[in-house]
């Protein structure tokens, strides 16, 4: 089965590589700022590839990274290659399952903080070139009102115009697009790629958990199609 695998092949926008990647801190922060323009003061990866599963009957989902801020922010990234038709639907699970994992049993929905979900997708899921589209709730009938829901939900097309866009976040985007890095926060992305890659430990873990297949790391839920 190892033989089968061209390790060199597995670069930054392969899901499993990119979930070990960005469980650095500091990376994964900077991943953030970049997005989303804000600054993060302290960061927590709760988990790469976590596993979320509140009950026997429900579906599973495993999520490349799980974050929280110092204000209990919640923040789910993802990196998506393909179109399945349902990423969006796909987000809108991933809230909800991060929601259960903000507040426990017997807490007031008050307490819910901010979540965060980006796709980071190597396609244009809406047709319109634009790197980055931002949904938020809003009233149909007076799209001045916003519900104050806390929910947010960014598609990222790394093959979009990036006019308007900063150079940090355009580097970062053409990084994800060619894996070239263009600056040196990517250039520190791309050598852990490649230590990462070259790491025996992290080969043997991810064929074990059934990711790893002729060349091909999968996102792993409970049916190889599901992603």
């Amino acid at each position: 089965m190892t033989d089968a695998i061209n390790y060199e092949q597995i670069g930054i926008t392969n899901d499993v590589m990119f979930g070990s990647v960005f469980q650095n801190v500091e990376d994964c922060k900077e991943l953030l700022q970049r997005i989303l323009h804000l600054k993060i003061v302290e960061l927590t990866i709760v988990e790469g590839q976590k596993q979320m599963n509140r009950n026997l009957s429900g579906k599973g989902i495993r999520l490349d990274i799980y974050a929280r801020d110092g204000e209990g922010n919640s923040y789910d990234i993802e990196m998506q290659l393909t179109d399945t038709g349902e990423l969006d639907l796909r987000s809108r699970y991933y809230h909800s399952e991060m929601d259960s994992y903000q507040i426990k049993k017997g807490m007031k929905h008050q307490y819910l903080k901010q979540s965060i979900v980006i796709c980071v997708c190597g396609f244009d899921l809406f047709g319109e070139n634009r790197s980055f589209y931002t949904f938020e709730t809003i009233c149909r009938e007076n799209t001045g009102l916003r519900l104050q829901d806390k929910r947010k939900t960014i598609f990222v097309n790394i093959h979009g115009d990036r006019e308007g866009l900063d150079e940090a976040t355009i580097n970062l985007l053409d990084y994800f697009k060619t894996g070239t890095p263009q600056d040196p926060y990517t250039r520190g992305l791309q050598d852990r790629v490649e230590a990462i890659r070259s790491d025996d430990e992290w080969r043997e873990a991810n064929e074990d958990r059934g990711l790893i297949y002729r060349g091909i790391v999968r996102f792993s839920c409970y049916s190889e199609n599901d992603k």
